[in-house]
């Protein structure tokens, strides 16, 4: 992904020290095919609630009628936090909007962002994960939408993958349980800047609930 890599350049990652990449959902797509591109920075990946499945028409026109059907703008910042569910989900999703012309709109246009995920309607990316040369940690939700029979074929084709699954969560699993996350993702740097772990050993399950 010319973009990905384009930002670390913008931000002085241009240098030969080394980097690790992490994303969630779309953001951990573009990761896995940025780190499939084998540029030597990329020291490795973190691909929350992402893997190389793709999704389906359905899947996709699901999103993109959720997208349409936010009530925008939001009259309130309060408002579209009770829209998404309160809580930790619903702060998250509300930190994407910005307040102008007396309401509260998204940050992006529905319409380009439903477009850039059709792509992973029609094919998979199978032949990218298998490119891929550096460590990855797959952060998934147990309710998430990485299934049991991606994981598998996942782990299967990449026996070092380090996988970490969170009981009780759903795609948003860095909003529901923030700190796990973070104990994970800290936990797969900290083992970057070490010595490499001959068994490939996982740093939770290795298997889908």
């Amino acid at each position: 992904m010319d973009d990905v890599l384009g930002v670390v350049e913008a931000f002085g990652g241009s240098g030969r020290r080394p980097f690790a990449l992490v994303g969630q959902s779309y953001g951990g797509h573009a990761a896995l095919l940025a780190a499939a591109r084998r540029d030597p920075r990329v020291a490795g990946a973190v691909l929350v609630e992402a893997g190389p499945a793709g999704s389906t028409p359905e899947d996709v026109a699901g999103v993109a009628g959720w997208l349409r059907g936010w009530p925008v703008p939001f009259a309130s910042r309060e408002a579209a936090v009770a829209h998404f569910g309160g809580g930790s989900v619903g702060e998250g999703w509300a930190s994407g909007l910005e307040e102008r012309d007396g309401g509260w709109w998204p940050r992006f246009d529905a319409g380009v962002l439903a477009a850039s995920l059709a792509e992973n309607a029609v094919r998979s990316w199978w032949e990218e994960w298998d490119a891929v040369d550096v460590p990855l940690l797959a952060v998934l939700g147990q309710h998430g939408i990485v299934d049991a029979e991606q994981w598998d074929g996942m782990a299967r084709r990449r026996p070092g993958l380090r996988g970490v699954c969170l009981p009780g969560a759903g795609h948003d699993v860095h909003l529901e349980r923030p700190d796990e996350v973070y104990g994970a993702v800290a936990a797969f740097l900290r083992e970057l800047d070490g010595p490499a772990d001959p068994d490939g050993a996982c740093l939770g399950v290795r298997s889908r609930p």
